[in-house]
């Protein structure tokens, strides 16, 4: 997928978003990488490739098949910083086929929630 291809996906992506969603369930093949986007009566699954070869952005209705997922470290590490959070915005880099994911966590201290929600930025390249 060219940089053109994934500017013109994240383009679509943003026109057809609500700008309100969680980012929920998160998984992970070897090419891929799928997070539950829902939305107020719908789930969308936001897919990133994970290079050599896979790389893009695509919004599908359908999330990895259970036979070929698989755990790894990368997929944990986006469990723990995304699951729960409010996605606030998708974009592309204005030179490299890299997409922010720009989303917001409320951080639970000791059963204490704090009243300013943390903003968080993750970078895929």
């Amino acid at each position: 997928m060219t940089y053109d291809d994934i500017e013109r996906e994240v383009r679509q992506f943003q026109r057809s978003w609500k700008g309100i969603g969680q980012l929920q369930k998160c998984y992970s093949s070897s090419r891929f990488i799928s997070i539950a986007l829902r939305e107020s009566g719908k789930t969308s699954y936001l897919i990133f490739g994970r290079g050599k070869g896979y790389e893009g952005f695509w919004v599908s209705s359908k999330q990895i098949p259970s036979v070929i997922r698989k755990k790894d470290k990368l997929l944990e590490y986006i469990r723990k910083h995304i699951g729960g959070a409010r996605l606030l915005n998708i974009q592309a880099d204005a030179l490299d086929r890299i997409i922010y994911i720009k989303y917001q966590n409320n951080i639970i201290l000791r059963f204490t929630i704090l009243l300013k929600p943390m903003t968080y930025s993750l970078l895929i390249s």
